[in-house]
């Protein structure tokens, strides 16, 4: 493979070639380009980096796969804690931030300092203020997420939120993106091991970063762009009930024995995400939410695997697209008929005789996988950012003293 970058990012040179190596599961165990060498635990998380026989990084997780710390072979490195991160260096641990929904509490030499996330439509951190208004961080990105050096551009020294708001990866100055379920490296394009959903997206490359489209999808934790289509059709064979003026939302056995459209779509957002929880929306009342265009992309004919299809009265998953633009819906059906995916791809107007509105997908996953962050805005003034500022700051000392009880 002939590459186009070092690891400095620089232009490579003529016939620059590079050599990766993968074990039985394919998760990359050697970068020739950057000699180094990567173990994994058992769950094909990314674990240790060496270079030659010397550790430069080492991981540490819950049994869970939820990530505890990183160290640098200086002792150096993170500890997480929820949102609380926490400074460590050898034996010694102080918090150093707290991350919120529209950024983060930087702490360090004793003060603290709000920084705000201005994010663009994929989630990437564009430019970062502080309370005052003023800019601490400017990002422009290529497509696939490396960012790119701009001389006149500010560069905050603390943050490592960038692309994707993902954390790059400063210890051992490794510089890949975790998202949580993979490593990234944005060079690339592509993943250190295999989409964990692979098998059900066999037309693509399991190192392929959303589908190779970046511009248009996001991958939000290192999965696949389309779990809407595992939830959808994990609920095949439900039986079909509609009762006039109730909608069940609960997550018993008894409220999930039976449902209708609009109930199966509702799961699948609260599966995916989408929604907080399961929400009470007709067909009508999902009509309305899909219509906002800051959250959804609307797209009258040219479906994607994934989107949800609204008609008049009814609505269902895309669980399958072919080359000539026609569907696989997967839904709940009237009568008593159990829901199911239909066996053959057609278009919109032979499943169902009404208005078709269309096709709706999310423009992103939000940071917290939701879409709630629309609801809250970030502040308009400076003044306000001041406001909110002063309100973070009584906060930030009872999770200091809390974090401080917690290192003790």
């Amino acid at each position: 493979m002939q590459l186009l970058y070092r690891a400095m990012y620089m232009y490579a040179e003529p016939n620059l070639v590079g050599n990766y190596t993968y074990d039985g599961n394919g998760n990359l165990l050697t970068d020739s380009r950057r000699a180094l060498n990567y173990r994994y635990n058992y769950l094909n998380l990314l674990e240790q980096v060496k270079s030659g026989a010397t550790e430069k990084v080492r991981y540490s997780y819950t049994a869970g796969g939820e990530k505890l710390g990183v160290r640098g072979n200086d002792g150096k490195g993170y500890d997480y804690r929820g949102s609380f991160i926490l400074t460590r260096n050898g034996s010694s641990l102080s918090l150093s931030g707290v991350l919120f929904d529209g950024g983060q509490i930087v702490v360090g030499g004793g003060n603290q300092e709000v920084y705000y996330y201005l994010r663009d439509h994929l989630g990437s951190v564009r430019v970062i203020i502080d309370s005052l208004g003023r800019v601490k961080e400017r990002n422009d990105y290529y497509p696939f997420g490396l960012r790119q050096k701009r001389s006149g551009y500010a560069l905050s020294t603390v943050n490592r939120f960038k692309y994707n708001g993902k954390e790059e990866q400063t210890i051992g100055d490794l510089g890949h993106l975790d998202y949580g379920a993979r490593m990234y490296d944005a060079v690339l394009g592509r993943w250190f091991t295999v989409d964990p959903l692979s098998e059900k997206y066999y037309g693509l490359s399991p190192y392929n970063y959303a589908g190779n489209n970046p511009i248009r999808y996001i991958d939000y934790k290192g999965f696949g762009p389309k779990d809407r289509i595992k939830a959808a059709k994990s609920m095949i064979g439900i039986g079909y009930k509609q009762e006039t003026g109730l909608l069940r939302t609960a997550n018993t056995a008894a409220a999930k024995e039976f449902m209708d459209c609009s109930e199966f779509v509702c799961r699948v957002l609260a599966a995916d995400e989408i929604t907080d929880g399961v929400v009470a929306k007709n067909s009508s009342a999902l009509y309305e939410f899909f219509s906002n265009e800051e959250q959804f992309i609307h797209s009258e004919d040219e479906p994607l695997e994934g989107d949800i299809a609204v008609w008049a009265g009814h609505v269902g998953v895309v669980t399958g697209v072919n080359g000539v633009g026609e569907i696989k819906l997967t839904h709940a059906r009237g009568g008593s008929r159990p829901s199911m995916e239909n066996p053959g791809f057609t278009t919109p107007d032979k499943y169902r005789n009404s208005k078709f509105y269309g096709y709706y997908r999310p423009r992103q996953e939000t940071r917290d996988g939701k879409l709630d962050d629309y609801e809250n805005p970030l502040p308009e003034s400076a003044s306000e950012v001041r406001d909110v500022a002063a309100d973070w700051a009584s906060v930030y000392e009872k999770l200091k003293e809390f974090m401080q009880s917690l290192i003790d």
